[in-house]
């Protein structure tokens, strides 16, 4: 298993902590690993909320798009309606 996935980062954190409790590591060699996974653990947590903000931006743009095609198309029927009824109004007074 990679050691750089989430699998790989909470295993290494428990093999330091069963080195620690059998007594093969000092209590410094275990900040060291804890503080490299805190940063770890930030980054990611960092680029997961930029990731999301991306996200939320690209669902924005969608949604106006969409809004702006359902008002054009709105703008097109109340056009044609009204192009209908011209028409339909010129043939009448002409009889």
């Amino acid at each position: 298993m990679s050691s750089q996935t989430s699998e790989g980062l909470r295993e290494r954190l428990f093999n330091a902590l069963d080195l620690f409790i059998e007594k093969k590591i000092s209590s410094k060699e275990v900040e060291g690993v804890c503080y490299i996974s805190e940063q770890i653990l930030k980054t990611a947590s960092i680029e997961l909320e930029f990731q999301r903000e991306i996200n939320s931006a690209k669902m924005a743009e969608r949604r106006y798009l969409l809004e702006m095609k359902k008002e054009e198309k709105e703008a097109q029927k109340l056009l044609q309606d009204t192009l209908d009824m011209v028409v339909e109004n010129e043939g009448t007074s002409q009889v």
